[in-house]
Protein backbone atom coordinates (compact mmCIF):
# COMPACT_ATOMS: atom_id res chain seq x y z
CA UNK A 1 0.00 0.00 0.00
CA UNK A 2 3.23 2.11 0.76
CA UNK A 3 4.47 1.56 -2.48
CA UNK A 4 1.71 3.78 -4.06
CA UNK A 5 2.60 6.94 -2.33
CA UNK A 6 6.55 6.59 -1.81
CA UNK A 7 8.83 5.76 -4.74
CA UNK A 8 11.55 4.54 -2.54
CA UNK A 9 9.08 1.94 -1.36
CA UNK A 10 8.13 1.23 -5.06
CA UNK A 11 11.18 0.17 -5.69
CA UNK A 12 11.70 -1.88 -2.99
CA UNK A 13 9.23 -3.42 -3.61
CA UNK A 14 9.82 -4.08 -7.30
CA UNK A 15 13.16 -5.68 -6.34
CA UNK A 16 12.07 -7.75 -3.33
CA UNK A 17 9.08 -9.49 -5.93
CA UNK A 18 11.46 -9.63 -8.67
CA UNK A 19 13.60 -11.46 -6.23
CA UNK A 20 16.49 -8.78 -6.41
CA UNK A 21 16.90 -8.59 -3.15
CA UNK A 22 16.67 -10.88 -0.85
CA UNK A 23 16.96 -9.68 2.68
CA UNK A 24 14.78 -7.19 3.70
CA UNK A 25 12.43 -6.09 6.60
CA UNK A 26 9.14 -6.89 4.60
CA UNK A 27 9.59 -10.49 5.27
CA UNK A 28 7.26 -12.58 7.71
CA UNK A 29 10.44 -13.70 10.30
CA UNK A 30 11.74 -10.52 10.81
CA UNK A 31 8.26 -9.05 11.26
CA UNK A 32 7.49 -11.59 13.57
CA UNK A 33 10.64 -11.04 15.42
CA UNK A 34 10.04 -7.58 16.03
CA UNK A 35 6.38 -7.87 17.04
CA UNK A 36 7.70 -10.21 19.62
CA UNK A 37 10.42 -7.84 20.94
CA UNK A 38 8.16 -5.21 21.19
CA UNK A 39 5.30 -7.87 23.23
CA UNK A 40 8.43 -8.49 25.61
CA UNK A 41 9.20 -4.38 26.28
CA UNK A 42 5.40 -3.59 26.83
CA UNK A 43 5.20 -6.56 29.45
CA UNK A 44 8.15 -5.47 30.61
CA UNK A 45 6.42 -2.36 31.08
CA UNK A 46 3.39 -3.61 32.40
CA UNK A 47 4.98 -5.45 35.08
CA UNK A 48 6.39 -2.74 36.59
CA UNK A 49 3.26 -1.08 36.83
CA UNK A 50 2.09 -3.38 38.52
CA UNK A 51 4.89 -4.15 40.95
CA UNK A 52 5.13 -0.02 41.71
CA UNK A 53 1.21 -0.82 42.51
CA UNK A 54 1.99 -3.81 45.03
CA UNK A 55 -1.20 -5.55 45.47
CA UNK A 56 -3.45 -7.46 42.53
CA UNK A 57 -5.80 -9.14 41.64
CA UNK A 58 -5.75 -11.77 39.25
CA UNK A 59 -8.72 -12.65 36.52
CA UNK A 60 -8.23 -16.09 34.84
CA UNK A 61 -10.45 -17.28 31.60
CA UNK A 62 -10.24 -20.53 29.58
CA UNK A 63 -11.36 -21.39 26.38
CA UNK A 64 -10.82 -23.51 23.26
CA UNK A 65 -8.68 -21.90 20.36
CA UNK A 66 -9.16 -22.64 16.54
CA UNK A 67 -7.05 -26.20 17.14
CA UNK A 68 -9.19 -27.05 20.27
CA UNK A 69 -6.47 -26.31 22.64
CA UNK A 70 -7.76 -25.60 25.84
CA UNK A 71 -6.12 -21.47 26.23
CA UNK A 72 -6.36 -19.74 29.52
CA UNK A 73 -5.50 -16.00 29.95
CA UNK A 74 -3.97 -14.03 32.65
CA UNK A 75 -5.23 -10.52 33.41
CA UNK A 76 -4.24 -8.25 36.01
CA UNK A 77 -6.04 -5.61 37.57
CA UNK A 78 -4.02 -2.92 39.90
CA UNK A 79 -4.44 0.39 41.12
CA UNK A 80 -2.65 3.18 39.44
CA UNK A 81 -1.80 6.21 41.66
CA UNK A 82 -1.09 9.38 40.42
CA UNK A 83 -1.07 13.02 42.08
CA UNK A 84 -4.71 13.40 43.69
CA UNK A 85 -6.27 10.36 41.23
CA UNK A 86 -6.43 6.75 41.93
CA UNK A 87 -7.60 4.19 38.33
CA UNK A 88 -8.01 0.87 38.16
CA UNK A 89 -5.62 -0.47 35.54
CA UNK A 90 -6.14 -3.93 33.71
CA UNK A 91 -3.45 -5.64 31.79
CA UNK A 92 -3.67 -8.75 29.75
CA UNK A 93 -0.32 -10.74 30.27
CA UNK A 94 -0.79 -13.51 27.63
CA UNK A 95 -2.14 -16.97 26.84
CA UNK A 96 -0.86 -20.00 28.05
CA UNK A 97 -1.84 -23.41 27.12
CA UNK A 98 -3.45 -25.72 29.36
CA UNK A 99 -3.11 -29.74 29.66
CA UNK A 100 -4.58 -30.07 32.82
CA UNK A 101 -7.70 -27.99 33.10
CA UNK A 102 -8.33 -29.67 36.73
CA UNK A 103 -8.19 -26.66 40.28
CA UNK A 104 -4.38 -28.10 40.66
CA UNK A 105 -3.10 -27.90 37.22
CA UNK A 106 -4.57 -24.29 36.94
CA UNK A 107 -3.11 -22.92 40.05
CA UNK A 108 -0.04 -24.75 38.94
CA UNK A 109 0.04 -23.00 35.92
CA UNK A 110 -0.81 -19.11 37.22
CA UNK A 111 1.76 -19.95 39.87
CA UNK A 112 4.09 -20.72 37.39
CA UNK A 113 4.00 -17.65 35.30
CA UNK A 114 3.15 -15.53 38.33
CA UNK A 115 6.80 -16.55 39.39
CA UNK A 116 8.43 -15.89 35.86
CA UNK A 117 6.87 -12.24 35.77
CA UNK A 118 8.42 -11.70 39.34
CA UNK A 119 4.97 -11.07 40.89
CA UNK A 120 4.82 -12.13 44.41
CA UNK A 121 1.97 -14.57 44.97
CA UNK A 122 1.57 -13.26 48.38
CA UNK A 123 0.57 -9.65 46.53
CA UNK A 124 -2.84 -11.50 45.68
CA UNK A 125 -5.71 -9.45 46.85
CA UNK A 126 -8.38 -11.00 45.13
CA UNK A 127 -9.30 -14.04 42.37
CA UNK A 128 -12.00 -13.51 39.52
CA UNK A 129 -12.12 -17.12 37.26
CA UNK A 130 -14.59 -16.79 34.21
CA UNK A 131 -15.89 -20.15 31.77
CA UNK A 132 -15.04 -23.15 33.41
CA UNK A 133 -16.79 -25.59 35.09
CA UNK A 134 -13.58 -26.90 36.64
CA UNK A 135 -12.91 -23.55 38.62
CA UNK A 136 -16.01 -23.12 40.20
CA UNK A 137 -18.20 -25.70 42.46
CA UNK A 138 -18.78 -27.10 45.95
CA UNK A 139 -16.06 -29.42 45.11
CA UNK A 140 -13.83 -28.56 42.43
CA UNK A 141 -12.36 -25.09 43.44
CA UNK A 142 -9.80 -23.60 41.58
CA UNK A 143 -9.54 -20.63 44.59
CA UNK A 144 -6.37 -21.16 46.87
CA UNK A 145 -5.80 -18.96 49.55
CA UNK A 146 -2.37 -17.25 48.47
Amino acid sequence: MLEEFDPVIKELVRRITSDGLHEHYLGYMIQNELILLIAQEIKKELIKKIKEAKYYSIILDCTLDSSHQEQMTIIVRYLKLSYNFVTVEESFLGFFNVDDTTEKGLFDITLEELKSLGLEIDDIRGQGYDNGANMKGKHKECKRDF
